[in-house]
């Protein structure tokens, strides 16, 4: 009998012990992935809220002005090549200045009222600190920088390795943020420089399930500890060649690391467990090292209770065995709700484990680790709740920033179409010019005409007078012969002489048509004074023209003058001719060298006619050539119009792909406040 009792209470004792090892090996391994689950959430909350912080200073313009407008000289920024505006530029480097100041205020408030934060930087694609939380550094060049050329070539948000502080020589690491211009090129970036031990501090000094050698550490992508238990390997890489090739992963495999792995330990020199995943944020190795033996220590603890009772006494040992056994199933049953409670995201207050805390056995500690990790999942829903809340506001931001730009990318669009009827305008007007300039060239042609039939009736005019002087010549020698003859000869020739009548009448069209050209002249002067500066050349043209008929006019004029003469010159001839006839008898000799006198002056004048004549028509093809020139003038105009209208139907085009893009942004920022929503809807899940 008390062999069989020795068998039942150690057949209990053993069961007891087996079941409560599963029982407590599972809601170990549990806890400690709830546990890392969590430090993961935090971290990259944070990480995320200082994202979103240094985003909404990469978007802000004067910023963007401020990297891409200015240089650095003698500490203060300044503007590299300020507009002359009137005569006081000055006033814009002052306010420029002052601009700078109060970014630089906003800077340090944010650094004052967050004390995770270290430092905020502004760096422009040089890598030199244009605007800082810290004046100190502004100057500085960054370009070196591991974190400044991972971002600046990656154009996309970038958490950097981590470093020691120059100012406090505690661990600290970049977080950058690309500044973008208004076409998407990379221009700076917003570097936010945080404190590793305020960013993970959930992490330094926490007991997993209470125990005092199981805890968590943090390492970056070399390797690096952020956060141990001993705060003199902080910022030390491990030595630990296989914990240094899982970090070394973190940057090049594609997929989340997660695992276990046997290591190590720096400070103990044994092996130890590391349980890891990865933060996706920062690209950091989060991972709980344990203790296994400790863990273990409990289970050890209750068999070695068990087999004392065993050896005390087999009926103490029968009730103690089924007693532990309640004592063990009871909690362990309880804890397993509670912990199913937590697994339903239900985290109120429970009774039960505020009962199960106060037990000072192994069943004790898991409760206490169970409040721990159920109060650390309460914080991060409500940092959620509140991530959530604003995401949601700068969504609306964003969406009211995109409404202004719509509005003033319409206003823009009125304003190309007006300026394309203005260049309708424009081009009629050019029409207008050149229907002128087809009348000049075709009165230039009239003119033409007129003065090769003005040349030619001077020259018959000449000629006539030639033969005149010859016929007197020879009739001189026999006038006193055939008297008759002479007087014949001197009437037709008279007649003849009237042809002179007929070159005044052309005289006179010729100088109606000066003067139509005058003011056509003055006409297309006019319009290229409404062209502008299109037509300033076709203004000058025009000028040359108006001159050239003013020339043409006194032509005309002289013309007219020395046709006086000769018609004065030809009645003169016709009185001479008739006191020669009256008295040839008398003075025969002498009115035949008169005869002969005025038939020179007679070819003279006609030559002086012709000649006049001459110059008159070698003026009209130089008025034809400025004619042409204004022709090919109006071409080029009509050529830069038709360019200049292109370029505003570019103009309008690019304006409504801007307005396409707007409202893309639009649409994004809605589904930001939609993916904000959901994220209020799942905190939502959790009971408090």
């Amino acid at each position: 009998i008390v062999v069989l009792l020795i068998l039942c209470i150690s057949a209990t004792v053993g069961v007891s012990n087996s079941m409560a090892k599963k029982n407590i090996e599972k809601l170990t391994e549990a806890s400690i992935q709830e546990n890392l689950k969590m430090y993961q959430s935090i971290i990259d909350l944070k990480i995320q809220k200082h994202f979103a912080i240094s985003n909404l200073f990469a978007a802000d313009r004067r910023i963007v002005e401020g990297v891409t407008g200015v240089e650095r000289t003698m500490g203060p920024v300044q503007i590299m090549e300020p507009e002359q505006v009137g005569d006081q530029p000055q006033n814009q480097f002052g306010d420029f200045n002052n601009q700078q100041m109060s970014i630089n205020e906003e800077l340090m408030s944010e650094v004052e009222s967050n004390p995770e934060v270290e430092n905020i930087m502004i760096v422009n694609l040089d890598g030199e600190i244009v605007m800082s939380a810290q004046e100190s550094v502004i100057g500085d060049n960054v370009s070196e920088r591991e974190y400044f050329s991972a971002t600046i070539n990656k154009g996309t948000p970038y958490v950097g390795f981590s470093m020691a502080s120059r100012d406090t020589g505690e661990q600290v690491v970049p977080i950058c943020v690309p500044i973008m211009d208004e076409e998407g090129d990379t221009v700076g970036i917003v570097t936010t420089i945080v404190i590793t031990s305020k960013i993970a501090q959930e992490l330094e000094g926490a007991k997993i399930l209470g125990t005092e050698n199981t805890y968590p550490i943090l390492l970056d992508q070399k390797g690096i500890l952020l956060v141990h238990p001993n705060r003199e390997y902080i910022g030390e890489q491990h030595t630990d060649q296989s914990v240094r090739e899982i970090a070394l992963k973190l940057t090049s495999n594609a997929e989340k690391l997660e695992g276990e792995m046997i290591y190590q330990s720096m400070s103990e020199n044994i092996e130890r467990m590391l349980r890891y995943i990865e933060v996706g944020e920062a690209e950091w190795l989060l991972g709980i090292s344990i203790d296994q033996g400790e863990l273990m220590q409990p289970i050890k603890d209750m068999q070695k209770g068990g087999l004392v009772i065993l050896v005390v006494s087999l009926l103490i040992g029968m009730i103690a065995a089924y007693l532990y056994v309640q004592s063990i199933s009871k909690p362990l049953g309880k804890i397993e709700g509670i912990v199913r409670k937590l697994a339903g995201l239900d985290l109120s207050d429970s009774e039960d484990l505020h009962k199960l805390r106060r037990l000072k056995d192994e069943v004790g500690t898991m409760a206490e680790a169970t409040a721990t990790t159920t109060e650390a999942l309460k914080k991060v829903v409500s940092e959620l709740i509140q991530y959530a809340e604003q995401t949601m506001i700068s969504a609306q931001t964003v969406d009211n920033l995109a409404s202004y730009s719509l509005e003033e990318s319409e206003q823009t669009v009125v304003v190309v179409e007006e300026l394309s009827a203005s260049m309708e305008e424009i081009n009629a007007s050019t029409e207008e010019v050149s229907s002128t300039v087809e009348s000049i060239n075709e009165n230039i042609r009239v003119i033409t005409d007129h003065i090769g039939k003005s040349s030619q009736l001077a020259l018959n005019i000449a000629r006539n007078s030639e033969t005149i002087k010859d016929k007197t010549i020879q009739e001189s020698e026999i006038v006193k012969a055939s008297y008759n003859d002479v007087k014949n000869n001197m009437e037709l020739a008279l007649k003849k002489a009237e042809v002179i009548s007929q070159i005044y009448l052309l005289v006179e069209s010729i100088e109606s048509i000066t003067k139509q050209t005058n003011l056509l002249a003055l006409n297309a002067s006019i319009e290229a004074a409404r062209a502008g500066d299109v037509g300033r050349g076709f203004g000058v043209v025009a000028h040359e023209i108006g001159a050239l008929a003013s020339e043409s006019g006194n032509a005309v004029t002289k013309i007219q003058e020395v046709i006086a003469l000769v018609m004065e010159a030809t009645n003169e001839m016709r009185d001479s001719a008739q006191e020669s006839l009256a008295f040839m008898e008398k003075q025969i000799d002498e009115n035949v060298e008169n005869t002969l006198e005025n038939a020179k002056s007679y070819m003279t004048d006609a030559n002086e006619v012709y000649n006049a004549l001459q110059e008159l028509e070698q003026r009209s093809h130089e008025l034809t050539q400025y004619s042409q020139i204004i022709t090919e003038t109006i071409d080029g105009i009509a050529i830069a119009i038709s360019e200049n209208t292109q370029g505003v139907v570019n103009i309008a085009s690019q304006t409504n792909n801007i307005n396409k893009n707007i409202n893309e942004i639009k649409e994004q920022s809605m589904t930001n406040k939609s993916v904000a929503e959901q994220l209020s809807e799942v905190a939502s899940r959790f009971t408090i």
